[in-house]
């Protein structure tokens, strides 16, 4: 499975270069072992699932991770596609 991650990472890493983006998981368990595997390629990551958060608290986590300059932490997102 490892190996999945790091193709995963690999491709993402050339697609996506330096561009903020958002990358969905179908599963829960998916999002942190891709987020390491992005970090072991130099891509600064966050993962996020949220499965206890209202919708409109997970919206705003993301949107300040990804897209508010002043609070960068991340330039890639990955998290699950049940939002």
């Amino acid at each position: 499975t490892t190996d999945y991650y790091t193709f995963i990472a690999d491709y993402l890493a050339e697609v996506l270069g330096n561009n903020r983006s958002i990358v969905y998981t179908n599963l829960v368990k998916d999002d942190a072992p891709l987020a390491i595997a992005l970090k072991e390629k130099g891509i600064n990551n966050s993962s996020y699932h949220g499965k206890n958060l209202s919708s409109h608290d997970k919206l705003k986590i993301i949107g300040n991770l990804c897209f508010d300059d002043s609070k960068i932490q991340a330039s890639l997102m990955v998290c699950t596609s049940a939002l």
